[in-house]
C-alpha cells in the first residue's frame, strides 16, 4: 500500500510485543476521580484541560472530525486545549496512548485486541470512528480480474502486517487457492504506481486512498476484491483509544473529546470538503485535489445503522467479537477474552444521529 496504509499500521501489529512491560508499568498508582461519565453532560467541566491526539499519519480524511472540531472551537467550547500531533511512526498511537504520553490516538481494531487481549497493555476504544472494513485488493479493470480465482499464477502487492497477509490468506481460500498459487511482494509505499504500471496485478489498497487516487490519475476507479466480500468479518476501519488507567481519573475530559468531536464529524459530513484546505496545509504528501477526493469519498463510512439508532462513534459488541474470533481462527490471538475488555460506550452522547 501507499501512503496511509503503510504508514500508519505497516509495523503496529509487530511492535505492541515490545511495548509490554514499559505500557504494563504505566499508571499503576491511578486513582479515580469518583466521577461517573453519566455524570459528564456539557455543563461539566473536564478534569484536564491540555489533550493530546496522536495521528496515525498526516492529516487527511481519516482525521476529519478532530481537524474540524479543532478548526470549528468546538474543543474549546469544552473547555480543552487539543494538540493533534503527526506520529513518526504508525506505532506511536498505542505507544504514546499506553505510556500516557497522550490522551488519545487511533488505531485499528486488530490492533487494539493484540494490545489489550494478547499483551494486557493499558488501552481501549472510546469510539468507532470509519465504520466499516473498506478496503481489499485493487487492479486495473482491463486487467480480466473479476475474481479472487483469477489471480492464481499472479502477483500481488501486500504490505508484511498479520491482518492483511490474514486477509489475503481469507480472500485467496475463498477461491479454493493458498499463497503458493500466487506471488506476493511488498509493494512499500508504491502500491498504486505499481499496479498502474502492470508491475503487480493486484496491491492491497483502500477504497478511498488508494482507490480515490488511483481515479485522480486516470480518471476512471479501479477494481477491488474487498476483504469482506470473501470471508472475512467487518470490522471497524478505524477507532480512538484511551489509556484504561487515565479514563477513570478524567471521565469528563473524555467525554468533551468525544461530543467535540462528534460536532466536528456532523460539520464535516454536511460539507466533506470544507475543513480539507486546512488538512492540505499540514500534509505536503497530498494536493487539495486528492484531499477533497478522499474526503468525498469517505463521507459514507462514518454512520451506519447502529448510529443512526445511538449515535456516532458508538460500537457494537457483535462486531468485536467476530473480530477477535476472526483474529483466533487465524492464528493471530492464542485466546478469546470479554470482548467489552477491548471496548467501551461509556464517554459517548447517545443521541441517535441522522
Amino acid at each position: 500500500m501507499s501512503g496511509w496504509g503503510t504508514s500508519l499500521s505497516r509495523r503496529v501489529l509487530p511492535l505492541v510485543a515490545a511495548l509490554g512491560p514499559m505500557l504494563a508499568a504505566c499508571g499503576q498508582n491511578a486513582t479515580t476521580s469518583g466521577a461517573s461519565p453519566s455524570a459528564c453532560g456539557a455543563s461539566a467541566k473536564p478534569e484536564q484541560t491540555n489533550v493530546t491526539f496522536a495521528q496515525e499519519w498526516l492529516p487527511w480524511a481519516a482525521y476529519a472530525p478532530e481537524w474540524t472540531a479543532q478548526e470549528h472551537g468546538y474543543y474549546k467550547a469544552e473547555g480543552l486545549n487539543v494538540n493533534i500531533i503527526t506520529p513518526a511512526s504508525g506505532s506511536d498511537p498505542v505507544r504514546l496512548v499506553g505510556t500516557g504520553k497522550a490522551e488519545f490516538g487511533v488505531t485499528q481494531p486488530a490492533t487494539v485486541i493484540v494490545a489489550a487481549g494478547k499483551q494486557g497493555l493499558p488501552i481501549e476504544s472510546v469510539g468507532a470512528t470509519l465504520r466499516r472494513e473498506a478496503d481489499g485488493l485493487f487492479y486495473n479493470p482491463d486487467s480480466g480480474i473479476k475474481s479472487p480465482q483469477d489471480l492464481k499464477g499472479k502477483t500481488i502487492g501486500v504490505n508484511p502486517i498479520p491482518n492483511a497477509l490474514a486477509f489475503t490468506n481469507t480472500l485467496l481460500a475463498s477461491a479454493g487457492l493458498t499463497k503458493n498459487d500466487v506471488k506476493i511482494v511488498d509493494p512499500g509505499f508504491s502500491a498504486t504506481e505499481l499496479v498502474l504500471t502492470n508491475k503487480i496485478a493486484a496491491g492491497w489498497g483502500f477504497v478511498y486512498f488508494e482507490g480515490s487516487i488511483y481515479k485522480l490519475q486516470t480518471g476512471k476507479a479501479p477494481g477491488f476484491l474487498l476483504w469482506t466480500d470473501y470471508g472475512v468479518p467487518s470490522m471497524y476501519q478505524q477507532v480512538v483509544i484511551a489509556n484504561t488507567q487515565w479514563l477513570p481519573q478524567h471521565p469528563c475530559t473524555a467525554a468533551a473529546f468525544m461530543r467535540a468531536t462528534r460536532k466536528g464529524l456532523e460539520d464535516f459530513l454536511k460539507n466533506p470538503q470544507s475543513i480539507t484546505p486546512v488538512m492540505t496545509a499540514h500534509n505536503q504528501a497530498t494536493t487539495l485535489v486528492m484531499q477533497n477526493q478522499m474526503a468525498q469519498d469517505s463521507a459514507y463510512n462514518w454512520t451506519d445503522n447502529t448510529t443512526k439508532a445511538h449515535g456516532v462513534f458508538y460500537q457494537d459488541l457483535s462486531v468485536w467479537t467476530k473480530a477477535q474470533q476472526y483474529m483466533k481462527d487465524q492464528g493471530m490471538i492464542d485466546t478469546v477474552i470479554d470482548p467489552n475488555k477491548y471496548f467501551t460506550n461509556a464517554y459517548l452522547d447517545t443521541t441517535p444521529s441522522s
